[in-house]
Protein backbone atom coordinates (compact mmCIF):
# COMPACT_ATOMS: atom_id res chain seq x y z
CA UNK A 1 0.00 0.00 0.00
CA UNK A 2 1.25 3.35 -0.63
CA UNK A 3 1.06 6.24 1.85
CA UNK A 4 0.56 9.09 0.27
CA UNK A 5 -2.39 11.15 1.86
CA UNK A 6 -4.55 11.17 -1.28
CA UNK A 7 -4.97 7.80 -1.67
CA UNK A 8 -8.03 6.81 -0.04
CA UNK A 9 -8.51 3.35 1.46
CA UNK A 10 -11.85 1.50 2.45
CA UNK A 11 -11.96 -0.88 5.37
CA UNK A 12 -14.79 -3.23 6.46
CA UNK A 13 -14.45 -5.32 9.31
CA UNK A 14 -17.12 -8.05 7.54
CA UNK A 15 -17.24 -10.62 10.90
CA UNK A 16 -15.81 -10.67 14.41
CA UNK A 17 -15.42 -14.19 16.30
CA UNK A 18 -15.18 -12.72 19.72
CA UNK A 19 -13.47 -16.31 21.72
CA UNK A 20 -11.13 -16.46 19.54
CA UNK A 21 -10.41 -12.61 18.96
CA UNK A 22 -9.93 -13.10 15.19
CA UNK A 23 -12.22 -11.55 12.03
CA UNK A 24 -12.30 -11.03 8.49
CA UNK A 25 -11.27 -7.47 7.25
CA UNK A 26 -12.15 -6.40 3.61
CA UNK A 27 -10.16 -3.81 2.22
CA UNK A 28 -9.88 -2.15 -1.17
CA UNK A 29 -8.64 1.21 -2.59
CA UNK A 30 -11.10 3.99 -3.30
CA UNK A 31 -10.83 3.89 -7.43
CA UNK A 32 -12.55 2.61 -10.12
CA UNK A 33 -12.27 -1.07 -11.03
CA UNK A 34 -10.80 -1.68 -7.51
CA UNK A 35 -11.11 -5.46 -5.79
CA UNK A 36 -11.94 -6.27 -2.17
CA UNK A 37 -9.16 -7.81 -0.69
CA UNK A 38 -10.02 -9.82 2.24
CA UNK A 39 -7.73 -10.74 5.23
CA UNK A 40 -8.45 -12.68 8.50
CA UNK A 41 -6.91 -10.67 11.36
CA UNK A 42 -6.65 -10.59 14.91
CA UNK A 43 -8.43 -8.42 16.70
CA UNK A 44 -6.54 -6.35 19.59
CA UNK A 45 -8.06 -6.55 23.22
CA UNK A 46 -8.80 -3.01 22.90
CA UNK A 47 -10.87 -3.17 19.69
CA UNK A 48 -12.82 -6.67 21.44
CA UNK A 49 -13.69 -4.23 24.16
CA UNK A 50 -15.38 -1.49 22.51
CA UNK A 51 -16.97 -4.45 20.41
CA UNK A 52 -18.56 -6.20 22.97
CA UNK A 53 -19.18 -2.66 25.03
CA UNK A 54 -20.93 -1.37 22.16
CA UNK A 55 -19.36 1.56 23.14
CA UNK A 56 -18.96 4.05 19.83
CA UNK A 57 -17.97 6.99 21.23
CA UNK A 58 -16.07 9.40 18.51
CA UNK A 59 -17.55 7.33 15.15
CA UNK A 60 -20.89 8.66 13.49
CA UNK A 61 -24.77 8.05 14.02
CA UNK A 62 -25.90 4.92 13.44
CA UNK A 63 -22.40 3.73 12.48
CA UNK A 64 -20.65 0.39 14.07
CA UNK A 65 -17.34 -1.34 13.72
CA UNK A 66 -18.97 -4.24 12.36
CA UNK A 67 -20.62 -4.22 8.96
CA UNK A 68 -19.97 -0.53 8.29
CA UNK A 69 -17.49 0.63 5.86
CA UNK A 70 -15.00 3.04 6.25
CA UNK A 71 -13.35 5.59 4.42
CA UNK A 72 -10.52 7.81 4.62
CA UNK A 73 -6.73 8.67 3.83
CA UNK A 74 -3.61 6.30 5.40
CA UNK A 75 -2.94 9.58 7.23
CA UNK A 76 -6.41 11.31 8.37
CA UNK A 77 -6.24 12.35 11.58
CA UNK A 78 -10.14 12.26 12.06
CA UNK A 79 -11.17 8.91 13.93
CA UNK A 80 -15.10 8.92 13.17
CA UNK A 81 -13.79 8.75 9.12
CA UNK A 82 -11.62 5.88 9.95
CA UNK A 83 -11.46 4.01 13.37
CA UNK A 84 -9.02 1.45 12.34
CA UNK A 85 -5.11 0.64 11.85
CA UNK A 86 -4.05 -2.45 10.23
CA UNK A 87 -0.65 -3.88 11.74
CA UNK A 88 0.78 -6.90 8.88
CA UNK A 89 3.77 -8.56 10.58
CA UNK A 90 6.07 -9.97 7.63
CA UNK A 91 8.57 -12.56 8.61
CA UNK A 92 12.21 -11.95 7.10
CA UNK A 93 14.07 -14.68 5.35
CA UNK A 94 15.37 -16.21 8.39
CA UNK A 95 12.09 -16.38 10.22
CA UNK A 96 9.26 -18.89 10.08
CA UNK A 97 6.86 -17.30 11.62
CA UNK A 98 3.99 -16.85 8.83
CA UNK A 99 2.58 -13.43 7.74
CA UNK A 100 -0.09 -12.41 9.69
CA UNK A 101 -2.34 -9.47 10.73
CA UNK A 102 -3.79 -7.92 13.28
CA UNK A 103 -6.62 -5.21 13.51
CA UNK A 104 -6.39 -2.38 16.17
CA UNK A 105 -8.01 1.15 16.78
CA UNK A 106 -5.60 3.74 15.37
CA UNK A 107 -4.87 5.49 19.07
CA UNK A 108 -4.37 2.30 20.19
CA UNK A 109 -0.10 2.62 20.51
CA UNK A 110 -0.83 4.87 23.29
CA UNK A 111 -4.04 4.07 25.21
CA UNK A 112 -4.04 3.25 28.85
CA UNK A 113 -5.36 0.72 30.71
CA UNK A 114 -7.47 1.54 33.56
CA UNK A 115 -7.21 -1.23 36.20
CA UNK A 116 -8.98 -2.25 39.51
CA UNK A 117 -8.09 -4.80 41.55
CA UNK A 118 -11.21 -7.34 42.05
CA UNK A 119 -12.50 -9.16 45.38
CA UNK A 120 -9.15 -11.87 44.78
CA UNK A 121 -6.58 -8.65 44.81
CA UNK A 122 -5.81 -9.45 40.77
CA UNK A 123 -6.10 -6.29 38.76
CA UNK A 124 -9.11 -6.55 36.15
CA UNK A 125 -9.55 -4.05 33.42
CA UNK A 126 -12.71 -1.81 33.69
CA UNK A 127 -11.52 0.57 30.88
CA UNK A 128 -9.03 2.25 28.38
CA UNK A 129 -7.83 6.56 29.00
CA UNK A 130 -7.40 7.55 25.21
CA UNK A 131 -4.29 9.89 24.97
CA UNK A 132 -4.40 13.12 22.41
CA UNK A 133 -2.03 12.01 19.77
CA UNK A 134 -0.07 14.44 17.15
CA UNK A 135 -0.83 14.22 13.59
CA UNK A 136 2.19 12.07 12.67
CA UNK A 137 0.51 9.21 15.24
CA UNK A 138 -2.64 8.45 13.54
CA UNK A 139 -1.54 6.04 11.08
CA UNK A 140 -4.16 3.40 9.17
CA UNK A 141 -1.62 1.03 8.12
CA UNK A 142 1.86 -0.22 9.98
CA UNK A 143 4.21 -3.21 8.79
CA UNK A 144 6.47 -4.58 11.00
CA UNK A 145 9.23 -7.00 10.40
CA UNK A 146 9.93 -9.84 12.04
CA UNK A 147 12.83 -11.40 12.55
CA UNK A 148 12.54 -14.48 15.40
CA UNK A 149 11.75 -18.42 14.43
CA UNK A 150 8.55 -19.76 16.06
CA UNK A 151 10.45 -22.39 18.02
CA UNK A 152 12.17 -19.15 19.52
CA UNK A 153 8.56 -18.03 20.97
CA UNK A 154 7.65 -21.44 22.29
CA UNK A 155 10.59 -21.66 24.51
CA UNK A 156 10.28 -18.07 25.77
CA UNK A 157 6.14 -18.65 25.91
CA UNK A 158 7.16 -22.39 27.78
CA UNK A 159 9.90 -21.04 29.92
CA UNK A 160 7.46 -18.36 31.39
CA UNK A 161 4.66 -20.29 32.47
Amino acid sequence: MESSEETQVIYLLESVDLVRKTGVLKIKEDRKYAHWIKLKVSISPLLIYRIRKKNYRGLGQNKAFIGCEYKSSLNSIKYYENPFRLVEFAPDEHSDIPLNYRLELVFEMLSEKIERLNAFHKPVVVGYKNRFLKPSQYIRFIQILVTKKQSECKWRLSSVS
